[in-house]
This record gives structure tokens, C-alpha cells and sequence, in this order.
């Protein structure tokens, strides 16, 4: 009796051994799976990160580009503000010029209205 009581004692403990293996078999499986999960995890931040760091030289490199833009654009319009300039010296030059022609003509139409 006292032989089949420790046989089923040795039986118990093996049955629980055998269950804690198992137990720990699917807590190892479990850790390797959150360890994969993780692993993909770290990946997509740093894969995240990447491309935050590549927006953000994009936006710089736009940036400088807009700025180039506008420098490009301003030097254009003091371009047509010179040829503006330019264009309206010279109408007025002209315009001066046939003013005083005008003038001119007047005093001799007075001056021959005057002698008649």
C-alpha cells in the first residue's frame, strides 16, 4: 500500500511537472509573440519617425524654395517698376516738349491776332 501511494504520488508529480512545462511552454510562446509584436512595434515608429524627418527636410527645402520664388518675384516687379520709371520720363519729357510747342504756337496766334 504504502508502494501505490508513492507511485501515485510520483504520478501526480510528474502529471503536474508535465502541466507547468506546458504552462511555461506557452508563456515563453507568449513572450516571443509580444517580443515579435514589439519588435514591429519599434519598426513602425522608427519607420514613422523617418518619414517625419523626411516631411520635415521636404518642408524646409519648400520653404527655401518659396523664398527663392519671392526674392525671384520681387526682383521682377522692381524690373517693371524701372521700365515704368523709364516709360513715364519719357512721356513726360514728351509731353513737356509739345506743351511748350503748344505754348508757343498760341503766342504767335495772339501776337498775329494783335497785329491784324
Amino acid at each position: 500500500m504504502e508502494e501505490s501511494r508513492l507511485k501515485n504520488i510520483e504520478e501526480a508529480i510528474t502529471s503536474l511537472s508535465q502541466q507547468m512545462n506546458q504552462r511555461f511552454d506557452q508563456v515563453d510562446q507568449r513572450f516571443e509573440e509580444n517580443s515579435a509584436e514589439h519588435s514591429e512595434f519599434r519598426q513602425a515608429i522608427e519607420e514613422a519617425r523617418k518619414d517625419r524627418e523626411e516631411l520635415w527636410l521636404l518642408t524646409v527645402a519648400e520653404f527655401r524654395r518659396f523664398d527663392q520664388k519671392f526674392e525671384d518675384q520681387g526682383r521682377y516687379f522692381e524690373i517693371l517698376l524701372e521700365n515704368q520709371r523709364s516709360d513715364m520720363k519719357l512721356f513726360r519729357e514728351s509731353f513737356l516738349g509739345h506743351s511748350e510747342r503748344l505754348e508757343d504756337h498760341e503766342d504767335r496766334i495772339a501776337r498775329l491776332e494783335q497785329s491784324a
